[in-house]
């Protein structure tokens, strides 16, 4: 990667990634959608509502923030959707259930990549921001 701000540069099953600068982060939206019910005992999604506001956190500033906020488990039944700033401080819970506990985790954006970054994949919008293939 050789764009400026980006970091941690690796390639999983074939396919390179990197951590963006913040400005990108900021643009970007996570869609998760539950395939499965997801209640407290099944290692539900847990996020600190409104830290986003804060910005991208270095590692050492997490959890001196994050006890500002009210930490918050995000359950559901199959089909329900999260929307959410990937700036968002969350992790997930470890399951004690025998449950499954699937997610489908979409990301989005509309624009392009700087330099020579390219999208992994990418559904052509026309300029009006309509999908306009599959």
């Amino acid at each position: 990667m050789d764009t400026d701000g980006w970091t941690a540069s690796s390639v999983k099953a074939g396919v390179s990634y990197a951590q963006p600068p913040q400005e990108i982060i900021r643009k970007t939206v996570a869609l998760l959608l539950n395939l499965d019910d997801c209640l407290d005992e099944d290692g539900p999604l847990r996020v600190l509502p409104g830290n986003h506001l804060l910005g991208r956190l270095k590692q050492d500033e997490v959890a001196s923030e994050a006890a500002q906020f009210q930490e918050q488990l995000v359950t559901g039944m199959k089909g329900k959707a999260i929307l959410m700033s990937l700036l968002l401080i969350h992790t997930s819970s470890r399951t004690i259930s025998a449950s499954r506990r699937r997610v489908l985790h979409l990301e989005f954006a509309n624009f392009e990549l700087p330099g020579t970054l390219r999208w992994h994949r990418q559904i052509p919008c026309s300029p009006r921001g309509d999908v306009t293939g599959t």
